[in-house]
């Protein structure tokens, strides 16, 4: 490949030179069905807990902090999977998530009439509080049930083959969600009556519903790996004692507090951006969703291709090269906060796919670099403790920062502040600077057989035009060669 000519390093040269000789393998068949799940999953949670649950909770007169709280609730209550470690060993993966994922979709049908009362005259307080027991009974029952799903995907799927999977999988959810939120945008439209927004929750019902029926054609592992001979029966103190052993090692421990640190930082980026766009830049409900849709569609267009590249290269370069870009992402929306600019809608719709394009990237080099840092004997428990770590960091950003927007644009008022777009411009600037200080401690985070980061960007700046262009090329060329003429 070209780019190894640049530079005298002949470990690149050395990499890149078996690259086109040890293509992964296809991914085994009976995986399709997890595909399927997530398919379906992803029209789920995509209406249950992304934007149309915003623009509802907005229907309803919710304000800022009570819309913060209802995007907490989710990472907040993944640390259930503490109490579930056992059962995972116990029922097994496919069991606890049959039963989760099944009873947490009826929890919707109780969201569904709540617009109908609020056209009836329902008061603020009452609906928002009918609205945020369901949203936590859904994600109470998630974070039970959802600490049997990296340990199944560790087990059926070959580690050489992971971040394969890890695309093909972002890329399905994402084009299931971009559908989604295309088809909810086009559904509710700029004025909705109040009956649209209930029918979406029971669409998202039957979706979750189907997702069950997929789930059970999936394979399972014959059982999970354990350093017992028996399946463990680990108590509140074997699970923090395993939690100290495992922030021993430096490796989980750094990538650990990289993402604790990077969550934190982009968690709450998307919940605010909706209120962003549609009430400061104000556009109806259907065109933020269909802004929405476009981060979806940068992901399932490249998230294959981020994860094969993954297994080349490595996890930590890919890592570098996206948060750089997500930092550039936050400043635009900064930028646009402090009035240095007024985005239109193809400077918005670039953003928005930009960072659907570089989130994914991020997404899947870093969960297949935790996978890495776990001992195979330590999957559940391990998985268990950085999922609950990282679900209290994600938990805290939309509540911390709704919490402050509010003040911002509310509670400022009576002391003469000014309002317009600086609250959000705030906001967007603490994002900004907490994700650079996540970077900052990616060095420390190692990875043995990863690329430097320079030279991925080199490949992704010549050979990826290349290759695109070849594969233009190619098919004009083989069609002259094969034409009567040149018979």
């Amino acid at each position: 490949m070209g780019w190894t000519r640049i530079g005298p390093r002949p470990r690149l040269a050395r990499v890149s030179s078996r690259q086109p000789h040890h293509a992964p393998p296809p991914l085994p068949p009976e995986l399709r069905w997890l595909l399927y799940f997530q398919g379906l999953n992803s029209v789920n949670f995509t209406i249950a807990l992304g934007a149309p649950l915003v623009l509802t909770a907005r229907y309803l007169g919710a304000g800022e902090s009570a819309i913060g709280i209802l995007n907490s609730i989710q990472p907040l209550l993944v640390m259930l999977q503490l109490f579930a470690t056992n059962l995972v060993y116990r029922f097994g993966c496919k069991r606890m998530l049959l039963w989760g994922w099944g009873l947490r979709s009826y929890m919707l049908l109780l969201i569904a009439p709540l617009p109908l009362m609020a056209s009836h005259g329902f008061s603020t307080m009452f609906l928002t509080v009918a609205l945020i027991l369901p949203v936590a009974g859904f994600n109470a029952i998630r974070g039970f049930a959802s600490g049997a799903w990296f340990p199944w995907i560790a087990e059926v799927v070959p580690e050489e083959q992971r971040g394969q999977y890890l695309g093909k999988e972002q890329s399905v959810m994402n084009i299931c969600a971009f559908l989604t939120l295309l088809g909810c945008g086009a559904f509710l439209g700029s004025d909705p009556p109040a009956w649209r927004f209930g029918a979406l929750f029971v669409f998202a019902w039957a979706a979750g519903m189907g997702s069950v029926l997929c789930l059970r054609r999936a394979p399972e592992p014959a059982r999970l790996s354990s350093s017992a001979a028996r399946p463990p029966n680990w108590s509140l103190a074997d699970i923090w004692r395993k939690a100290l052993e495992l922030w021993a090692l430096p490796g989980f421990r750094r990538t650990t507090r990289y993402v604790l640190m990077m969550t934190f930082a982009f968690a709450a980026l998307p919940v605010y951006l909706v209120l962003f766009v549609r009430e400061e830049l104000g556009w109806p409900d259907g065109a933020v969703l269909k802004f929405q849709s476009l981060t979806m569609l940068g992901v399932l267009l490249t998230a294959v291709y981020w994860g094969s590249l993954s297994d080349r290269v490595g996890s930590r370069p890919l890592i570098r090269l996206s948060g750089g870009a997500l930092l550039a992402a936050c400043a635009f929306w900064a930028a646009a906060g402090l009035h240095l600019f007024k985005p239109g809608l193809w400077l918005v719709g670039g953003a928005y796919f930009l960072f659907g394009v570089f989130n994914a990237a991020h997404a899947i080099a870093q969960m297949r670099l935790v996978l890495a840092t776990i001992p195979r004997e330590d999957q559940v428990i391990g998985n268990t403790v950085f999922q609950v770590l990282v679900a209290l960091s994600g938990g805290a950003a939309p509540l911390i920062f709704g919490v402050t927007l509010d003040w911002l644009r509310h509670g400022g008022d009576a002391g003469g502040q000014s309002s317009g777009l600086a609250p959000f411009a705030v906001v967007f600037g603490a994002m900004l600077g907490l994700g650079a200080a996540a970077q900052a401690l990616l060095g420390s985070v190692p990875e043995a057989k990863a690329l430097p980061a320079h030279a991925v960007l080199l490949q992704l700046v010549y050979d990826w035009p290349v290759k695109v262009l070849s594969a233009v090329a190619g098919p004009a060329k083989d069609r002259r060669d094969n034409s009567p003429k040149g018979k």
